[in-house]
């Protein structure tokens, strides 16, 4: 079945589409009844074109932001059944907090996956639901219940990053594997905006205890900017308000763990940045210690040199 993802709010792609509140509602479903829609992997680069121009279709141009690093056509497994190319990710044992878990990776392809995948039972346990995505998704929020399932984040764009964003529907079959299929490209510019919203679902008709029931799948992704961190200041302070330390953290020395002083009763972060215009800006905000833990946590966020944010989670402790 040649798949075809329509957009209710029409883009105009020559135009400057970074517009505050904007929101694109993409329609699609699998490449058969039983693929589950998952959610999305997200490229800088127009990974289908050499698809399109060996059958004949138009291409458009892409960009040249975040290249796709040692990606060969024909090392990937596509499946070109009846003219719709489908790439398969590939499954991989990881250790996360000690637990052993499946992730699936599109080996070769630069980009950000955000999609919520089952993995098929084992002899050593049930199976069980897991959300494929990196440090550069925020403000994740996941909700799977008996009607379905549903995630959303926030990816952080620096802002001088400009180009296509490509929105790569995600899907799932019934054995498991998971594969991606060709998706929207849109185009935004640099420079001050505000957040840019995709949403996506499906809806499907199953069978439980032989009653028809209905599941949605769905998933939502927002562009936003952010004025670029330079520096972060911890300051921890006593119970008299006074300075005991300060560290100073910076994109790629970022600590897992800050130990602090016993007299330390709460700390002062000051996050510098840079507006557009060139003016600085300093944010501050207080972390309290978790009496119970005796710990806290917090997460930098830096826009690296691709132009959009990574996150990193700073462990306190005594």
């Amino acid at each position: 079945m040649n798949k075809r993802y329509t957009a209710i709010v029409l883009l105009i792609l020559t135009g400057v589409l970074f517009l505050n509140g904007c929101q694109l509602a993409l329609e699609g479903e699998g490449d058969s009844k039983n693929d589950r829609f998952c959610g999305f992997y997200i490229t800088f680069e127009d990974i289908w074109a050499s698809n399109r121009a060996d059958s004949g279709e138009a291409d458009f141009d892409g960009m040249d932001l975040a290249r796709i690093q040692d990606f060969d056509l024909n090392d990937m497994a596509w499946d070109m059944g009846q003219g719709q190319g489908k790439i398969y990710a590939k499954e991989k044992p990881v250790l996360e907090d000690g637990i052993s878990t499946i992730i699936y990776v599109f080996d070769g392809i630069e980009g950000i996956p955000f999609f919520l995948a089952s993995v098929a039972a084992n002899d050593m346990g049930q199976g069980y639901w897991t959300t494929i995505m990196e440090n550069n998704v925020f403000d994740a929020k996941v909700m799977i219940n008996d009607e379905g399932g549903e995630i959303e984040g926030t990816i952080y764009l620096g802002l001088d990053i400009e180009g296509i964003f490509y929105l790569n529907p995600v899907y799932q079959t019934t054995d498991h594997k998971v594969y991606m299929l060709e998706g929207q490209g849109v185009h935004f510019s640099s420079g001050l905006g505000g957040s840019m919203s995709y949403d996506m679902s499906e809806t499907y008709e199953i069978l439980e205890d032989g009653k028809e029931k209905i599941v949605t799948k769905k998933a939502k992704i927002t562009l936003d900017r952010m004025d670029p961190t330079t520096t972060i200041v911890f300051k921890e302070m006593d119970q008299s308000d006074q300075l005991v330390a300060s560290t100073e953290i910076k994109r790629g020395a970022i600590p897992e763990t800050i130990y602090l002083y016993e007299t330390t009763e709460y700390i002062i972060v000051e996050e510098y940045s840079v507006r557009v215009d060139g003016q600085p800006i300093t944010k501050r905000s207080i972390l309290e210690m978790d009496d119970s833990s005796g710990s806290m946590t917090y997460e930098c966020r830096f826009i690296n040199e691709k132009g959009y944010a990574e996150g990193a989670v700073i462990q306190f402790e005594r």
